[in-house]
């Protein structure tokens, strides 16, 4: 937790880095396309999306990503806990910037393998 002498603007780029980060780390589960970019989505199908994510994980990547501003839940019937998740115009902002990581993973996958087997070696 950032000291109260710390500058708002100091607290905002630490925390944008801590949320590039933290949701872009080896056990985060990767598909082929943003899970919601499109529209809301119930968790059944964001779990479908990323079938390699536990249903914990899911929930506390989407709880923190709705704490960060980036994703809003909308509640459609408690009766049934029908919910939908969709992205905030603050979160449709990372979409290019997404992408580009998406690329650049892409583009240099079999350099990065070829070091992580150095390493591992």
């Amino acid at each position: 937790m950032p000291c109260a002498s710390t500058s708002a603007s100091a607290i905002r780029s630490d925390l944008s880095s801590r949320v590039t980060r933290r949701h872009r780390t080896p056990q985060t589960p990767r598909s082929k396309k943003p899970a919601c970019p499109d529209g809301p989505r119930r968790p059944s199908e964001l779990k479908r999306a990323l079938p390699e994510a536990s249903e914990r994980v899911l929930a506390q990547q989407l709880s923190e990503l709705m704490e960060y501003g980036v994703v809003e839940k909308q509640v459609i019937d408690p009766v049934c806990k029908h919910s939908e998740y969709s992205l905030t115009d603050l979160g449709r902002t990372l979409i290019p910037i997404i992408e580009q990581m998406r690329t650049w993973g892409n583009d240099f996958r079999p350099t990065l393998q070829q070091i992580l087997q150095k390493k591992e070696a």
